[in-house]
């Protein structure tokens, strides 16, 4: 049975070999847009557009407040969409399109009070994150309709990975070096800003418009759909039974937790190396270019292990890596270059396993879907991800300000007391390993496995479904 799957999916690889390295490509401009919003968005706020510390924490939560709310009705509507051009593709292109423009005007400087900075940047940040679930939702169920096995999911999410991690190098190394280059030729640091958002958002566009030309063809042909109607019952409907699934929900909590611990050190690290290390943006540069070169080298790495361990393991692996640095380095403080780098080096391993795996974990459930509810529905189980997502970033990046404002920074100072420095050490170390230390445990509970998702993919071709209670497959009861 495992040796027939293996041969069915180096088949499907091989046809679809072109489909698998488009779809990677377009994890460039998924990361570049993710992480240029997550690592610089509080940033720019509070220090260059001088948006009070508490509301630009709000701010940046409300946003992903709006993209959990939109990334429900984008899964149900990309699962239900009769577009004669897919059920997928069309909505990536269109919310790539709008990602570029909002993130161009984002990071705009515009003059007046508090309330107008409040409003103006408050639109665009939901303007954003409800553009970016357009894209990503479709964008993320494709990937579960291009690769069917377990370990062809690994092997597409570690080619993604790279391209994330290339996107990462783009997103938070090109910024500072920008700012750096056009402030050293005496324009402002609002001026740097602006080209910043235009120039990384055109780049991002471009790899997910090569990626939407390169799937042509790729997407699953559902038959004789059945369309339903997108209303708050429907999709509320939708949910409610997916969320009856175990293994969705240990999961689910998991990713949350996972990504609260993501964000709060992303958000944290320019505070980190403009405070406490006392970098400049110039310097900044080459802490973030390291950090992507690793993200970089792990992909092939966790792949490895991964074909080793399977995927939750791997996790769990990458986890302790991460939360062993984080109380480390919080109890031990950052002292110089080599402590930075060491730090990032063990901290990107958590990181690199959630990025990688994660998703491919959320694909696999589609398949538990089918074999307990005889559906397929892939866009809104990977909108779950995207509202974890939103969900994490929205509470992370508001916790990210309130410690901030509880340890006493003030954005217009150049130097802060030692208390900020505590707080902002303690959003890359203390609370991270927190976070990460109690996903961990979720995913420990996750049940399934490689062995039980090659049972799965055999049962569902066999016509065998969870009612069915039939004995060959007894092991798949756990994940009822």
């Amino acid at each position: 049975m495992k040796t027939e799957a293996r041969k069915d999916s180096k088949k499907i690889a091989k046809k679809n070999k072109k489909a698998f390295w488009g779809y990677g490509v377009a994890g460039f401009g998924d990361s570049t847009y993710y992480n240029i919003i997550g690592s610089f968005l509080l940033f720019f706020l509070t220090s260059v557009a001088h948006v009070p510390t508490v509301a630009a924490g709000f701010i940046s939560s409300l946003g992903s407040i709006a993209d959990g709310v939109w990334s429900p009705i984008m899964g149900f509507i990309s699962d239900n969409s009769a577009s004669p051009g897919g059920r997928r593709r069309p909505y990536i292109i269109r919310g790539a399109v709008l990602c570029l423009i909002s993130t161009a005007l984002i990071f705009i400087t515009i003059p007046g009070g508090a309330v107008v900075k409040c409003l103006y940047y408050g639109a665009l940040v939901i303007a954003f994150w409800i553009s970016f679930a357009t894209f990503f939702v479709p964008y993320a169920a494709l990937g579960a309709e291009i690769a069917t096995d377990y370990d062809d999911r690994t092997w597409i999410r570690t080619l993604t990975s790279f391209f994330n991690s290339a996107g990462s190098l783009l997103s938070t190394v090109l910024p500072t070096s920008i700012v750096a280059l056009i402030v050293a030729r005496g324009i402002s640091r609002q001026a740097a800003w602006m080209c910043v958002g235009i120039i990384v958002g055109v780049a991002a566009f471009f790899t997910i418009f090569i990626a939407w030309k390169l799937t042509d063809g790729a997407e699953l042909v559902k038959q004789n759909l059945k369309k339903k109607k997108v209303s708050v019952v429907n999709v509320f409907r939708e949910y409610f039974s997916l969320l009856k699934l175990k293994t969705i929900r240990y999961l689910l909590l998991g990713s949350i937790l996972s990504l609260i611990a993501y964000t709060m050190m992303t958000t944290g690290k320019m505070y980190l190396f403009t405070y406490n290390m006392g970098y400049s943006e110039a310097a900044a540069t080459l802490v973030y270019f390291f950090s992507s070169i690793i993200w970089m080298a792990s992909a092939p790495v966790i792949k490895v292990i991964s074909d080793k361990l399977d995927k939750r393991g791997t996790f769990i692996l990458g986890c302790f890596v991460t939360i062993a640095a984080g109380v480390v380095y919080g109890l031990k403080g950052m002292e110089n270059f080599i402590d930075l780098m060491v730090y990032i080096l063990f901290i990107s391993m958590g990181n690199c396993c959630y990025w990688q795996l994660f998703p491919a974990m959320m694909y696999d459930i589609s398949e538990v879907d089918t074999y307990i509810n005889g559906t397929k529905r892939e866009g809104s189980i990977m909108s779950l991800q995207s509202l974890a997502e939103a969900f994490a970033s929205a509470f992370a990046m508001f916790l990210a300000g309130v410690v901030l404002n509880a340890g006493g920074y003030d954005g217009t100072a150049a130097v802060q007391s030692a208390s900020a420095e505590f707080s902002i050490l303690s959003l890359n170390t203390f609370f991270p390993a927190a976070f990460y230390l109690i996903g961990l445990v979720c995913v420990w509970k996750f049940p399934l496995t490689r062995e039980r998702h090659h049972m799965l993919q055999a049962a569902i071709a066999e016509g065998v479904k969870a009612e069915d209670k039939d004995p060959k497959y007894q092991d798949l009861e756990v994940l009822l």
